[in-house]
């Protein structure tokens, strides 16, 4: 810190520059520098632009503290995705407020949410769906807040997690206080959505602290091509990421590269590993073998354990996870093998991660051994690629797509990458997507308006208006009559309320050529729509019973479960 900065934070907020001396932070890097020069010191709101999600938390904690030892009747609520998450950030934040003499207090779980006498401190550390349960029975926990640090904002997209953001949002915008908002975000296509709702600014962390490189490769035999890709990464001194499509496969394919598997006798990975390395892998799994010892699940892991690698999912106990979470933070696990959904929400890093497929089976499905699978979306896609990389760790980290047919390479390279002019493939940025258009998610909003006991004499639909999905997909002045007429600009408006900007675009690159009308009556349209990345016609039909319908992958597998049109739908109803 140059000695004009330090002299400016010393008459400015010398709270501040003793935070900063505190925590060894009074170096900043450009990023939060830039965020601390756009006054994140001084009240203004702002979203932190970056997949280096450690970096962004780090100038945001300071500003919470900042904030809150400044004013002796400032709160702030501190929002996270899950409770693992919470307890790391309460573990964390809660030692250096207890330091500066701030209560903390911690709303992880619904036995704590639904109490009558729930407690807050001047600091609140809570998940998504936490908060939105306690507000449901204690509205009064977030008034006087004046600082709010959101976790991972473009969660809002996400089914099951984003509604329940949103909705604590609206909330916190529903109070007549102005409040600090300060979120952590990775790039996406609506950024600028996001920043006009809340109300910041967008501070971008221009240059990224690991090199990241994509590719799609087409694996004849899948087991042989990642052994030897695998122990080649750990040689370097990196660790492996292997993402399936649902638990069974993960285990399988844990079990085969343990050279524990009874009906594949594939490669087994030969990692080498040093006398020093195994003996903290038998450590490790002794003391996962602790916890449900009868269980078969876990003297499998156990095994698996013991010889480098893991598989990792939601049927794994709360203490295992810890402790292998632990373990790969720590370097000590090389290999992990989990489903992609449970990737996602882990947050764990890898010098390298394969992607196998972009199909998965939701958690739910699972459970209930249905075939259904789903197709990745962009956002899933951008999400579990960019996990390649280890800060501080890995000067290069690879996000690798495995496919096993050459067709299959050129529809994924389609749907989810752009190639700049040096060739160089990289994931399209993904839009957030509010899942507020949900009707159960608004009827959860409206409903909550009305028994909230508010005594002001309001339309409970209103509330529906400070909603993210509103405010991205506003449409004024709509009539019955402006409903009957046909007008292109009208049939526009209510298509982009059912699709997202980057599909719209792809669209407008399918040209006219490419359309045939079928048939039409009064009771429904169809037609055929040409696409250009598998050189097939897809049948389109638009019926007043049954709704909208395509016979493309992405309305299959994607466009059904989240009431989103597809580009050949978006391209015939235009």
């Amino acid at each position: 810190m140059s000695t004009l900065k330090e002299l400016e934070y010393a008459q400015v907020s010398p709270r501040l520059l003793e935070i900063l001396r505190r925590q060894g932070l009074d170096r900043l890097t450009e990023f939060q520098a830039n965020a601390v020069g756009a006054d994140l010191m001084r009240g203004e709101s702002q979203i932190l632009v970056t997949y280096d999600y450690g970096e962004a938390y780090q100038i945001a904690e300071i500003a919470l503290l900042n904030r809150v030892s400044s004013d002796f009747r400032a709160r702030a609520l501190v929002l996270c995705p899950n409770p693992h998450q919470a307890e790391r950030t309460h573990q964390s934040l809660g030692h250096k407020c207890r330091r500066l003499g701030i209560d903390v207090a911690l709303v992880t779980r619904r036995s704590i949410a639904t109490r009558r006498s729930l407690k807050t401190g001047r600091v609140t550390i809570a998940t998504y769906r936490s908060l939105d349960i306690a507000l449901k029975t204690n509205p009064n926990i977030v008034e006087n807040v004046d600082f709010v640090l959101i976790n991972r904002l473009d969660l809002i997209g996400q089914p099951g997690l984003g509604g329940r953001l949103e909705s604590v949002l609206v909330a916190l915008m529903g109070k007549d206080r102005e409040v600090q908002y300060t979120a952590i975000c990775p790039p996406v296509a609506d950024i600028e959505d996001l920043s006009t709702w809340l109300g910041a600014q967008i501070i971008e962390d221009k240059e990224a602290d690991v090199k990241r490189i994509f590719s799609v490769k087409v694996f004849g035999t899948a087991s042989e091509s990642l052994t030897e890709l695998t122990e080649f990464v750990h040689y370097r001194r990196g660790q492996v990421m292997i993402l399936c499509g649902n638990i069974e496969s993960a285990e399988s394919l844990a079990f085969q590269l343990a050279g524990l598997s009874k009906k594949s006798q594939g490669p087994s990975l030969d990692l080498r590993l040093s006398p020093e390395h195994r003996d903290d892998l038998r450590e490790l799994s002794g003391e996962i073998a602790t916890a449900y010892s009868e269980s078969e699940q876990t003297k499998r892991l156990s095994k698996l354990v013991s010889r480098g690698i893991a598989f990792f999912h939601e049927g794994v106990s709360r203490f295992q996870r810890r402790q292998l979470s632990a373990a790969w933070e720590e370097e000590l696990l090389p290999v992990i093998v989990m489903p992609t959904r449970f990737a996602i929400a882990s947050g764990l890093k890898a010098t390298v991660v394969f992607l196998i497929g972009v199909f998965m089976k939701e958690f739910g499905e699972e459970l209930s051994h249905e075939e259904d699978v789903t197709m990745l979306s962009e956002w899933q896609l951008c999400e579990v690629l960019h996990s390649a990389g280890r800060r501080g760790l890995d000067n290069e980290g690879f996000g690798i797509v495995v496919v096993d047919k050459e067709p299959e390479r050129e529809r994924v390279l389609a749907k989810y990458f752009i190639q700049d002019s040096e060739g160089n493939l990289s994931p399209r940025l993904s839009e957030v997507d509010s899942v507020m258009d949900n009707p159960d998610n608004i009827q959860d909003l409206v409903l909550g308006q009305l028994c909230g006991g508010s005594k002001e004499n309001r339309d409970p639909f209103s509330i529906v208006n400070r909603t993210f999905w509103a405010s991205a997909h506003r449409v004024m002045d709509i009539t019955r009559e402006d409903a009957s007429k046909v007008d292109e600009s009208l049939v526009e408006k209510h298509i982009s309320m059912r699709t997202t900007k980057s599909t719209e675009k792809r669209a407008e690159e399918i040209p006219d050529e490419s359309v045939r009308l079928v048939s039409v009556s009064p009771m429904k349209i169809e037609g055929l729509v040409r696409s250009g990345s598998r050189e097939i016609w897809h049948y389109v039909s638009l019926k007043t019973a049954d709704g909208v319908a395509c016979s493309c992958e992405s309305w299959k597998y994607q466009g059904i479960r989240r009431h989103r049109l597809c580009k050949h739908l978006v391209k015939f109803a235009k």
